[in-house]
């Protein structure tokens, strides 16, 4: 196998990987987002997916990082030797919180939590247009189920975040038990159905996604929208116009 088909599997590995675990997003909480309708939340800090769900996620992306790691190693023609040594370096740093530590994956769920930055740093070399459309599909689907799963919270849920006057759930963040976070998922389906989404499929989601932003009841998110589509729409042709609407926007917020 010569160096050039040995970057191209690679690369087409980590671009399986990527769309794997995108694939698998509603196992990582969706016991927890379940539970918002059949009860089992005791705190905001309830756990109830396996940790060894969430831990495929985090294996998937150190395995990321180690393979665009070798990438770098072969493109900078760095000695395997270096690379080695780096390994066993991190070994040595983590081995004594391993050994002082009762639970080995809580330790790990611990310091997961910056996997995602080194990751995207490394990735960003390899992420490519055609990639990208795969993942809006994907999305699409994700969105689908996701937004299904909020209708059920409105109208079934026990109100662990509250209950409106209609005595309908006040906030639903569809696969995820954070509203935030399920804010946040709309807005980077947004983002893909505007530049990385085929036209049909866009057309279908416009709609929902607003109205699922709405249902997480999430501030941030309903701000970050209305900027997104005033930028979007309106373009260079009238940008001076953004800072007015940013003004209505915090008018109507605070």
């Amino acid at each position: 196998m010569n160096e050039f088909s040995y970057k191209i599997n690679l690369k087409s590995l980590m671009h399986n990987l990527i769309l794997f675990v995108l694939i698998l997003t509603p196992l990582f909480s969706f016991q927890e987002s379940i539970s918002l309708i059949f009860g089992g939340i005791v705190n905001n800090s309830t756990v109830l997916t396996s940790p060894y769900i969430k831990a495929i996620k985090d294996l998937v992306f150190v395995s990321l990082i180690l393979i665009s790691t070798l990438l770098i190693l072969k493109r900078t023609k760095v000695n395997i030797n270096v690379f080695y040594f780096i390994f066993i370096s991190i070994l040595i740093i983590f081995l004594p919180a391993f050994y002082y530590h009762t639970n080995i994956i809580i330790f790990l769920s611990g310091i997961r939590w910056f996997i995602p930055f080194i990751l995207a740093i490394f990735l960003i070399n390899y992420i490519d247009k055609y990639l990208l459309y795969k993942i809006g599909r994907i999305l699409f689907y994700l969105f689908i189920v996701h937004f299904i799963l909020q209708i059920f919270q409105l109208f079934l849920s026990d109100g662990w975040f509250g209950l409106n006057s209609f005595g309908l759930s006040v906030r639903n963040p569809g696969l995820f038990f954070i509203p935030s976070t399920a804010g946040t998922f709309s807005l980077l389906v947004l983002f893909f159905s505007k530049f990385y989404m085929n036209k049909n499929l866009e057309k279908k989601i416009f709609i929902l996604i607003p109205i699922s932003i709405f249902l997480t009841a999430s501030g941030t998110a309903i701000g970050v929208y209305v900027v997104f589509m005033s930028i979007y729409y309106l373009k260079k042709n009238h940008l001076p116009l953004l800072p007015l609407i940013l003004v209505f926007l915090a008018i109507i917020l605070i």
